[in-house]
């Protein structure tokens, strides 16, 4: 009998075990749901919310589960102490959608501090360990932002862009920031057992920079951080851009990751074309057909995903990106993948 460890390790040393492995990117949510924690309890403390991840997955039974290690406060408490803004404070700039580095001279005072001294990267890594645990035999990934996208997230995607232009030095020195920080959660991330450290960089899809702006801004810092988890860590170092990202395939792949997420826009059969066999691939089931479409809807592409990538090793069967709510069908999703699935690829009679 294999595990959902075994299934998704068979991927990255292209073997085979006796099916396609399968990971639904499954969103935790806000904890009603779960008796004995509230929705503050999975937001603050690491032992509900790893509690939360176990306990869908008790029911979900995707091969991977994922902890996402990233918010808005965890680059403000890198940020150090003399900034004069609480807690309280960016998180409230959070829900306002207004970035802590809308007034740019504010990143003057930032001076990368202690992490562990803060509030939230012993809260993901409490929960990372956790789930380490308790999750047996599954394999676990754990999301952090990349340099470019933690950019973003301090300054304002659209500002940031602004800034290439009107102010590249300034740029430059935020990347670096964030460069760091990746580098430096990545490599305590690590230390809880994780499988898999997935550098999210949502914004350095083609839907919002163009490929030019990507290799230009992005792709040497995203090199910088992959590099330096490959050569600290013993985790295996994913990538996951959302939206088309058709144009910057080769791009990504050369960026040295072992393991690429494909969201539902880009082409899964381009991206097998781009790769040969590089990195693993996971995708890519459009996300929104678990939320508005049929059962018959996902079971088609669970077939046209299997039928395009899976036929050589390397490949593992996944939403396109984090899949809110919708629990049954994800459940259906991963039974169906289960059958269609399986070693030799004949299909279901």
């Amino acid at each position: 009998m294999f595990t959902g460890k075994d299934h998704i390790q068979a991927a990255f040393k292209r073997t085979f075990t006796d099916r396609v492995p399968v990971r639904i990117w499954y969103a935790v949510g806000d904890g009603g749901e779960m008796p004995g924690a509230t929705r503050k309890d999975v937001r603050t403390r690491g032992d509900k919310y790893a509690g939360y991840i176990l306990w869908v997955q008790d029911r979900v039974r995707s091969d991977s589960v994922t902890v996402a290690a990233f918010d808005m406060v965890m680059p403000a408490e890198f940020a150090g102490g003399e900034l004069g803004i609480s807690t309280r404070e960016v998180v409230d700039l959070a829900r306002r959608g207004v970035p802590l580095l809308k007034d740019k001279t504010l990143f003057g005072r930032f001076k990368p501090a202690d992490l562990m001294q803060g509030q939230r990267l012993p809260y993901y890594m409490e929960a990372c360990r956790l789930v380490v645990e308790g999750a047996g035999d599954t394999a676990i990934d754990a999301i952090i932002t990349a340099p470019w996208t933690t950019a973003a997230l301090l300054r304002g995607e659209a500002d940031l862009i602004y800034d290439t232009r009107d102010d590249p030095a300034f740029v430059h020195e935020l990347l670096r920031f964030a460069t760091e920080y990746t580098k430096t959660v990545g490599l305590k991330i690590a230390e809880t057992g994780i499988n898999m450290i997935t550098l999210g960089d949502p914004s350095s899809g083609c839907s919002v920079i163009s490929p030019k702006m990507f290799r230009e801004w992005s792709k040497p810092y995203l090199e910088e951080a992959v590099r330096f988890l490959r050569e600290n860590t013993g985790a295996r170092i994913c990538l996951h851009v959302c939206g088309k990202i058709d144009d910057i395939l080769e791009d990504l792949i050369n960026t040295g990751v072992e393991a690429i997420s494909i969201d539902g826009p880009t082409s899964l059969a381009n991206m097998v074309d781009v790769n040969r066999g590089r990195v693993v691939i996971l995708g890519n089931i459009p996300t929104e057909l678990f939320i508005e479409g049929s059962k018959e809807q996902l079971e088609e592409q669970v077939r046209y995903c299997i039928d395009t990538a899976a036929q050589e090793s390397g490949f593992i069967l996944s939403s396109g990106c984090t899949v809110p709510g919708t629990e049954e069908n994800v459940i259906h999703t991963i039974r169906y993948a289960h059958r269609y699935g399986r070693y030799p690829l004949a299909g279901l009679n």
